[in-house]
C-alpha cells in the first residue's frame, strides 16, 4: 500500500514475530520476540481432524 501511493517504506516492526525470523519484506524488519508456531493446511491439521474448534485469542474487539 505504502509503495503504491508513492511512500517509501524503510522498515517493518512487530511485537511477535511468528515467522521465527523467516519472513522477508526487502526492508529491515526487527520485533521484540521471534517465535515458531507450527501450521498446518485446513486438511492436515490436528485439532480440526478431532473436531475441537478453533480460537482466535486476543485484542481484535476493540
Amino acid at each position: 500500500l505504502v509503495n503504491s501511493l508513492k511512500g517509501n517504506v524503510i522498515g517493518v516492526g512487530s511485537i511477535v514475530d511468528r515467522s521465527d525470523g523467516k519472513v522477508n519484506f526487502e526492508v529491515p524488519f526487527k520485533s521484540v520476540v521471534s517465535l515458531y508456531v507450527e501450521t498446518y493446511e485446513k486438511e492436515e491439521c490436528p485439532l480440526c481432524k478431532e473436531g475441537i474448534p478453533l480460537v482466535k485469542p486476543g485484542s481484535r474487539k476493540f
